[in-house]
């Protein structure tokens, strides 16, 4: 099995958190799309989630078609950018 470690810094800047690309260290294969959008998924970063989203379905990831019914995913279901994931799946949102 793969190991990671994932490290994510938060700086303060003008009253706000100022989230960093997450970085994943120890050995030479990087976490993949699918997993690093669950990641930022549960850190509430809408963008960085389905930027991997984008990334994973782009990689043919056979996680994909769970992104359709997993309830992990309800709190970005309404965004624009996920319902197009979801029909560029074929898959009704």
């Amino acid at each position: 099995m793969i190991q990671a470690e994932v490290a994510h810094h938060s700086a303060k800047r003008e009253g706000g958190p100022q989230n960093r690309p997450l970085v994943a260290v120890r050995g030479k294969q990087e976490l993949v799309p699918f997993n690093l959008a669950l990641v930022y998924l549960g850190l509430g970063d809408r963008a960085r989630t389905l930027d991997n989203l984008e990334r994973a379905l782009a990689a043919d990831s056979q996680m994909m078609p769970w992104i359709s019914r997993d309830a992990i995913f309800d709190p970005i279901r309404s965004e624009p950018r996920f319902v197009a994931l979801l029909n560029k799946m074929g898959v009704r949102p």
